[in-house]
């Protein structure tokens, strides 16, 4: 009826209420209150010609005004809504629509019924699943066309099930763990989902049995799958590897708990789906029945990754008792079933490589140079949940690894006073300062700077040896804009400038292979002397092991070698996206050469990349740099 389904219902909303408020649409529909009043105004602007009107009244909501000349419109969009599949508003929702009704379809699906289901044309049906035929490729899944009959997706039934999983399933939904969401529900709307959880805590009591919400969300998933297709007649008789021995308490109660699925919905899970489950259960469960020759070989994978933090970037987490604990406690759990699974994606990935790019590549470099590592043949998947617990390690560690500064706070007004200011200094500046004493004035003429790096001070000092940033109590905020500054001031700055060089600036216009690219800025490096003729050849080496690209428009390729004479980083920003892997495209490419004498410098340059990220519209500006001066500017 309306331009998009959100007034549709909004409409409804109003329709058979009186009042409705602004904040109560904003988390019905997970919006914010902007977007619902400009859904208001459009609405208005719709409703003109029926004369009717919507108005906001304080203190109560939104109402709908004239309903009596509106009921028409009501009664057609109630109608309409009973249709299935009109709530889908873009491409996005009615691909992933079109890939549920392949997956689960027994038959072949004509496309003229594809085309009335999912409301469109066609042309654009076709344009669909060709992107699903990309999408299907790495389940190696296929889409068969039969002339006059239709489409039908044909393949294995465990990729079929990884498809479902990974494709259908939104793990990184903030309601996931919490709830079943509705495309959840729909997806398996023959199950009561709420059932299947309350049995899965009754057997696998969580008080008893230390697994994590996510897993066990996950394994509930895994059971609804596995329930969806045997009702489907889709049960797993391909050979499945046996699971390894579980611990006895785990196998008791999950034999109960298949016994009573078993029951309930009138199947016999045969040995393959037995299997199937087990092995999606049993992947994060501490199972503690490794013999010693498993336990040594792990802790020696664990102690070799932090020594190898160590050598390579002078980064010492060697001390972090926490890390090595749960490192040991995460391969413990996955290396023994890793033959089983072979493959454990990770949904987070992606989000992983962008929110802690350092500790990504810390621990790719790292883990590379292991030798365990090469043994068990680990991809970026799984060194992604690696690079979480040294995300974490650094973060614990960073008053050992960042220098603080310290401050010495004088303040006049007595302690309330002093205590409020300590309380903003550490709100703001937490990770960055130490308060070292917080005296008066007339202590401080006693005792004099006490070795602070600078003094906060609430009453004028004319005397001090250090720098002064003097808070008026009535204004604290422009003393925290000073100390921003005077934090920023530390000589980061011009740390960072000095690997960026004009003469390895570059702006290219036409279309550019990834390796095109690299040998480019390779050549260049080696001709100005900064690195060998081998660089360029090692930077590919690494790409292999894990594609650099960090967002939708930047890479960070690079190479840690040992004859880097200078620090340098090249620059290749490209007007038409450069391909950097299997659906990726890039327009920024830092290619990093970072030598020995500045390890720091890696780091250096991630902190101020995350800032970056940050940022989009930076993001943007840098894209878009023509000269050198105008990158320098946005980005350091």
């Amino acid at each position: 009826m309306f331009s998009y389904n959100r007034l549709n219902k909004i409409f409804t909303l109003l329709f058979t209420k009186s009042f409705v408020p602004q904040s109560e649409l904003a988390e019905l529909f997970n919006v914010s209150s902007r977007t619902i009043r400009n859904d208001i105004n459009e609405l208005n602007e719709e409703l003109k010609k029926y004369h009717g009107q919507i108005i906001l009244v304080r203190g109560q909501g939104y109402s709908l005004q004239r309903k009596e000349i509106l009921s028409e419109i009501h009664n057609r969009i109630t109608t309409e809504s009973h249709h299935a599949y009109n709530h889908l508003e873009t491409s996005e929702e009615r691909i992933k629509e079109l890939l549920t009704l392949l997956l689960f379809s027994e038959d072949y699906l004509s496309l003229d019924e594809l085309c009335d289901t999912l409301f469109v044309g066609r042309t654009t049906l076709l344009g669909y699943m060709r992107q699903i035929k990309g999408l299907l490729k790495k389940y190696n899944l296929t889409i068969k066309a039969k002339t006059n009959i239709g489409y039908k997706i044909f393949g294995d039934e465990k990729n079929i099930r990884s498809c479902i999983s990974e494709q259908l399933i939104n793990k990184n939904s903030t309601n996931y763990i919490t709830s079943f969401t509705p495309s959840e529900q729909k997806l398996f709307k023959n199950l009561e989902l709420d059932e299947i959880a309350q049995v899965t805590m009754k057997f696998f009591p969580p008080d008893i049995f230390l697994i994590s919400d996510f897993h066990r969300k996950n394994f509930i998933i895994h059971l609804a799958i596995s329930i969806t297709r045997m009702q489907n007649d889709c049960a797993l008789t391909e050979n499945i590897p046996p699971t390894i021995l579980m611990d006895m308490n785990f196998q008791d109660a999950m034999e109960q708990l298949i016994n009573y699925l078993e029951e309930r919905f009138h199947l016999t899970f045969p040995l393959g789906e037995r299997r199937w489950i087990y092995l999606h259960f049993i992947s994060n469960i501490p199972q503690n029945i490794f013999t010693d020759e498993v336990i040594e070989e792990i802790e020696v994978l664990v102690e070799q990754i932090v020594d190898n933090i160590f050598q390579i970037f002078d980064v010492d987490l060697r001390n972090d008792p926490v890390l090595k604990k749960d490192l040991f406690q995460h391969f413990s759990t996955y290396l023994p079933v890793k033959e089983i699974l072979k493959e454990k994606n990770n949904p987070l990935l992606d989000t992983i490589k962008q929110a802690y790019p350092y500790a990504f590549q810390l621990t790719l470099l790292a883990m590379e140079k292991t030798h365990v590592f090469h043994k068990y043949n680990l991809n970026e998947d799984e060194i992604g949940y690696v690079a979480l617990h040294i995300a974490s390690s650094l973060e614990r560690n960073k008053e050992t690894i960042v220098k603080k500064k310290k401050i010495l706070l004088v303040c006049g007004q007595g302690t309330s006073t002093s205590r409020l200011v300590e309380t903003i200094l550490y709100k703001e500046f937490r990770d960055r300062v130490e308060i070292i004493d917080t005296v008066s004035y007339a202590v401080f003429q006693l005792k004099g700077e006490q070795q602070a790096d600078f003094i906060v001070s609430t009453i004028p000092i004319s005397n001090a040896k250090v720098p002064v940033v003097e808070v008026d109590f009535l204004s604290l905020k422009k003393g925290i804009e000073v100390i921003k500054k005077m934090l920023s001031n530390d000589n980061r700055s011009s740390e960072l400038i000095k690997f960026f060089d004009s003469s390895l600036f570059f702006v290219g216009n036409k279309k550019i292979k990834q390796s095109e690219c690299l040998k480019y800025l390779s050549q260049e490096l080696e001709n100005k002397g900064f690195v060998s003729n081998q660089f360029y050849q090692k930077v590919m080496q690494r790409e292999k092991l894990s594609p650099t690209n960090i967002t939708s428009s930047i890479a960070i390729p690079h190479a840690m070698v040992e004859n880097i004479t200078e620090s340098k980083i090249a620059v290749y920003i490209s007007e038409e996206p450069i391909q950097w892997s299997e659906g990726n495209y890039v327009n920024i490419v830092f290619l990093l050469a970072i030598a020995e004498s500045d390890k720091k410098g890696f780091e250096l340059f991630f902190e101020k990349l995350y800032e970056v990220m940050s940022y989009p519209k930076v993001e943007k500006k840098i894209m878009s740099a023509k000269t050198f001066e105008e990158f320098l500017f946005q980005f350091a």
